[in-house]
């Protein structure tokens, strides 16, 4: 599996360009879950 969690909706992601419908479910979830705790946590 490809690291698809770094994909963009819109196409721009990396590594492949997915877009869209072609991003695995469980990817969009990550990225969500990714967003979420980089808000809530302290970063330096």
């Amino acid at each position: 599996m490809t690291p698809q969690h770094h994909e963009r909706q819109d196409g721009p992601g990396h590594p492949t360009g997915l877009r869209g419908d072609e991003i695995l479910p469980e990817a969009r979830i990550l990225v969500v879950a990714d967003v979420v705790e980089a808000m809530a946590s302290h970063r330096p």
